[in-house]
């Protein structure tokens, strides 16, 4: 009469201030080479993936991966990519632990970024407005509100890709239904996997 009871609490899960065994980590992660290589729910160590530095903070991120030549499949036609990208994709979310220096620094690098971009945003629509509402519009007015739209929309493009870099914690080199590769990983960090 061995049976599970199904209104027992689950037990508890490691957090930062309990030690993790050893042989707990290394089933869930490892290393090959210089890559970062582990399974979904993978139990890290205590050491900032991009520092290497003791951590105190942990950021859970959701990786998507597909093939690599899934992207030339836009050259026929972007409809067959989306499709065949949300077929093929594979998901993994990993719980990456990071250091308070790491963790001002991301935080920072993305608030600048997102600001740049929500500015640009502003003086591209108005350069829009004013393009369309000013009736005293010559030659002159009309290639600076040009000007102002164009350089607004690459600015804001820019920043884009500079919010999107910025938040970048590692790069997912494959990911399949058991285990995710990934590259970026401090070699320090890597160290505690070996």
């Amino acid at each position: 009469m061995n049976e599970p009871n199904p209104y027992q609490a689950p037990p508890p899960v490691a957090t930062l201030a309990e030690p993790i065994p050893a042989q707990q980590i290394q089933k869930t992660a490892g290393v090959n080479g210089d890559q970062l290589v582990v399974t979904h729910n993978a139990v890290l160590p205590k050491v900032c993936f991009k520092t290497g530095q003791a951590a105190t903070e942990t950021l859970v991120k959701k990786f998507t991966w597909v093939p690599p030549w899934l992207f030339l499949t836009i050259l026929a036609s972007p409809i067959i990519y989306i499709i065949l990208f949300y077929i093929m994709r594979k998901q993994m979310t990993v719980t990456l632990p990071m250091s308070q220096q790491y963790a001002s620094k991301r935080k920072r690098n993305i608030t600048i970024a997102n600001t740049l971009l929500v500015v640009f945003l502003i003086v591209t629509i108005a350069g829009i407005y004013l393009s369309v509402t000013d009736r005293r519009i010559n030659d002159t007015m009309s290639a600076i509100y040009v000007g102002s739209i164009f350089v607004g929309f690459i600015a804001m493009l820019i920043s884009a890709i500079a919010a999107s870099v910025a938040g970048v914690t590692l790069k997912p080199t494959k990911i399949d239904d058991q285990w995710g590769w990934f590259n970026g990983a401090h070699p320090e960090f890597l160290r505690h996997l070996q």
